[in-house]
């Protein structure tokens, strides 16, 4: 609330003496101004200055010019004594006294008591003393250095006791002293990030809630104060006596907060000391602490209260009890990530309701300040906050649980997490006017460092961070707190069906890629990728070939499939760019699977294909990663194709003692689920019965998990004889075909087509 602007100065020119008047007057050469000098003078002239001066000093008019002129100089020195005691006397504070009443129209007003007011039989709040003039006060008050107004809520409270004067809800403080401004202020510059920081002082105008930001800073006024002793004893009194008011004066008070927050107690009196600026407050989620928050207050809260009567009953009496409901706003700031840190500002609101004099927990608040939560969510998003940091750069990370749009991830979903490539992605595909500019970026240099910035900063960063998923080729976002390092399946590469010389080549042309960064060509960055073929009948190994190369290499695995590209060759161009990009950009194994499409031989009467097919190749020609490709057509082979394929492997039908290896490889898998039912004993008991059975690699998977899932639903071990009963049930449809296809299988159907 603002305060009226005070002023003891006069600058009318009647409190000029007329010696002084005149001097400054004869300045003026002006004709006018002579005449007036004249008229002054003639006036001075003709007053009975003796009978004047008499009268002042109380004596007769027929005393002697020598009794006269003994009185003059005693008032004259008595004049000169009072002057000199007014600015030798102490500085003083006053105590003033504001009354709102929410049934009064003028209850608004800046009247002000100088005595405190007390209930009458209205039970309103009345008080007879009244400053009617200000600035008169002020300026018959000399000697104060600032005033404290107390403010007191006559309506709607009841039940008060006749004449009692009841306890103010608030205080105001109006700064009247440079020297006590001066040296508030010294304090304040020393101070950035203290709670006094966020105080406008000034003076002549209302300060609110100097209590609370007095309480924090006592110990900095202490130590002001000892400092201004040696240099500055018109400052320290001034300081001393703002200390002994809101210091001494409220030791009481001070006691019974301490005390309160001591055991993590508040109540509703003590509501604006537990919200103050600087403040960093936790956000509880009743989802759990994955889903916590936190930010800081950058300003002082906006609090408001009500107050009404409970008339509960309790063994059988009434009781009459006061409920404060107190709504609490709060401005705030946290970091949001884009590729780079920047402040985003928010606001924060609580509300609660107390019973007077009755304190609440302060746990039981879903926002609150740091030093009051609990030690394990503190520690939750502090821990949080340090994968985050680690994320601000290109991480390959594992997910486990829910994203944003409520979907499940399996343990070990494989994400990336690049904040810089998804920035520039969005910067190339939006338009820069829809963009928002984010306003206090963190320091490039500060980003740069391992070691992420002091104080609570890991504590504000957000819940969620930005990831693409490398299966489903799409940005979501991810509760940090379930993100986890990648751990590379490195022993699954010599678990393929494959020869061991073809293992062998695979594993050296691979890990030289890695360890050179480019091969020798005519033009430099022309032909230094790795580019390989897989083609074989389905379910032989093929794409488990590639992830395990991406294991071998620990890299990810980005997968491109025709429907990700398109088959029109403007959107085959620039999708197929997009995802080498990006790939290029993680440095990823690239996995395009099923790409007979784009090895297609080209032919004079399908002129888009051909297209498709040279786009495909002048791809390969540049691309300097590592590239597979798998197809179970190689019949149509492109000849161009040729040249650009360092290795091609062709994969064979399973044979019986590959199917057994294969089986061999998912009984393995099974001795991992300890908590399930399973006869590891019996299964490899009949491995050379189940390898004696015509599937692919693929058919054993589904087998295996179908017969998993149908032991548990039926709550039975998972043993040969379940494995043998999925594979005659699911077996029926491949004797159709078979059927259908005049004896024939899949194999044979290709062969006959030319297709491999």
């Amino acid at each position: 609330m603002p305060f009226p602007e005070f002023s003891c100065s006069v600058s009318s020119d009647e409190t000029y003496p007329p010696a002084t008047k005149r001097r400054r007057i004869e300045h003026n050469d002006s004709s006018d101004t002579a005449s007036s000098i004249a008229k002054v003078d003639r006036l001075t002239n003709n007053l009975p200055w003796r009978d004047i001066m008499c009268s002042l000093a109380n004596i007769r008019p027929d005393v002697e010019d020598a009794r006269l002129l003994q009185e003059v100089a005693d008032m004259s020195t008595m004049l000169q004594d009072i002057a000199e005691s007014q600015k030798t006397r102490p500085p003083t504070f006053a105590i003033l006294h504001r009354v709102y009443c929410s049934r009064q129209e003028d209850s608004a007003t800046q009247e002000l008591d100088i005595e405190p007011p007390w209930s009458t039989n209205e039970s309103h709040l009345r008080s007879l003393d009244r400053v009617t003039d200000l600035d008169g006060y002020i300026q018959s008050n000399e000697t104060l250095s600032f005033i404290v107004i107390r403010e007191y809520f006559c309506c709607p409270w009841k039940a008060r006791t006749l004449g009692v004067v009841p306890e103010h809800q608030s205080e105001t403080l109006v700064i009247l002293s440079d020297s006590l401004l001066r040296t508030l202020s010294q304090v304040q510059s020393s101070h950035k990030d203290h709670v006094i920081s966020y105080v406008k002082l000034q003076t002549n105008v209302e300060i609110m809630r100097p209590h609370v930001w007095t309480y924090y800073s006592l110990t900095l006024m202490k130590e002001a104060l000892v400092r201004l002793k040696s240099r500055s004893a018109e400052d320290a009194v001034h300081l001393q006596l703002f200390l002994e008011y809101f210091r001494d004066g409220n030791k009481s008070m001070h006691a019974e907060l301490e005390s309160l927050l001591s055991r993590k107690l508040i109540s509703a009196k003590f509501i604006d000391y537990l919200f103050i600026p600087g403040t960093t407050l936790i956000h509880s989620d009743t989802r759990g602490p994955a889903f916590d928050t936190a930010s800081k207050q950058t300003a002082w809260a906006s609090i408001h209260t009500q107050w009404t009567t409970d008339a509960s009953k309790k063994g059988g009496n009434v009781l009459d009890r006061q409920l404060c409901d107190v709504i609490i706003e709060m401005n705030t700031t946290c970091w949001s990530f884009n590729g780079d840190f920047w402040q985003d500002s928010g606001e924060e609101k609580v509300a609660k309701r107390f019973y007077k004099d009755d304190p609440l927990d302060i746990s039981s608040f879903s926002c609150r300040p740091l030093q009051y939560a609990e030690a394990d969510r503190t520690n939750s998003l502090r821990t949080r906050g340090q994968v985050f940091w680690r994320c601000r750069k290109k991480q390959y990370v594992e997910y486990t649980g829910l994203d944003d749009h409520g979907a499940i991830h399996p343990y070990g979903t494989r994400f990336m997490i690049d904040g810089e490539a998804r920035r520039d992605f969005t910067t190339r595909t939006s338009n820069p006017e829809d963009r928002e500019k984010p306003k206090i970026r963190l320091p490039a240099a500060t980003f740069a460092r391992d070691v992420p910035p002091p104080g609570d900063f890991l504590l504000l960063l957000p819940r969620y961070i930005e990831a693409f998923h490398m299966e489903e080729k799409r940005w979501m976002w991810l509760l940090v707190s379930n993100i986890s390092d990648v751990i590379w399946n490195q022993n699954v590469f010599d678990t393929l069906v494959l020869p061991d010389d073809t293992k062998e080549l695979i594993k050296a042309l691979v890990m030289n890629k890695i360890a050179t960064d480019e091969r020798t060509d005519y033009f430099r960055g022309k032909g230094s990728g790795l580019v390989i073929l897989f083609h074989g009948p389905p379910g032989t190994g093929k794409t488990l070939t590639a992830e395990s190369v991406a294991e071998l290499a620990r890299k990810p695995l980005y997968r491109v499939a025709c429907g990700d590209i398109g088959t029109r060759p403007d959107d085959v161009e620039r999708q197929l760019k997009r995802s080498l990009w990006l790939a290029e950009q993680w440095d990823s194994v690239v996995l395009l699977d099923e790409a007979e499409v784009f090895l297609q031989e080209r032919t004079l009467d399908n002129v888009e294909r051909n297209a498709l097919v040279s786009i495909f190749l002048r791809t390969l020609e540049y691309y300097n990663g590592i590239l597979i490709l798998t197809t179970n057509r190689v019949g149509t082979f492109d000849e161009g194709f040729r040249s650009r394929i360092q290795l091609a492997i062709h994969y064979e039908a399973l044979s019986p003692s590959s199917r057994e290896q294969v089986w061999e490889n998912f009984i393995k898998r099974l001795e991992g689920f300890r908590s399930e039912d399973i006869d590891i004993s019996d299964l490899r008991d009949h491995l050379k019965e189940l390898g004696e059975y015509k599937m692919n690699g693929r058919q054993i998977r589904n087998v295996v998990t179908t017969a998993r899932q149908l032991a548990m639903f039926k709550k039975e071990p998972l043993d040969f004889n379940r494995m043998k009963h999925v594979i005659k049930v699911t077996g029926q449809f491949d004797k159709y075909l078979l059927k259908v296809n005049e004896g024939m299988d899949s194999e044979a159907l290709a062969r006959e087509d030319g297709l491999r």
